[in-house]
């Protein structure tokens, strides 16, 4: 593999219980692709991408969890890639 993109979109709901504490639950569609580097060319491998998520804001800080699933369909050489990411996401607010 060389490099691959992906483009998602993120569809769901927030729940917010008070100012410190807001929840985001959400689905994501998108567009998944892949350059493989083979022996012989280079070759494009691209499918639907599907994931769920949820981010969890406590005050200043923001812990998320994104599970991502991509069927990438290929040629002779390459088959079928499964592409499956789990993502532990930590972040820190800083006022301005």
């Amino acid at each position: 593999e060389k490099y691959s993109y992906a483009l998602s979109v993120p569809l769901g709901r927030r729940f917010i219980f008070n100012d410190d504490v807001i929840i985001d639950v959400y689905g994501l569609l998108g567009y998944s692709v892949t350059r493989m580097d083979l022996i012989t060319d280079d070759d494009d491998i691209h499918g639907l991408k599907l994931g769920v998520g949820a981010d969890f804001d406590l005050q200043d800080w923001s812990v998320g969890l994104r599970y991502t699933y991509a069927d990438l369909g290929g040629d002779v050489l390459t088959k079928e890639i499964d592409d499956r990411n789990l993502s532990l996401l930590f972040s820190y607010k800083i006022k301005l």
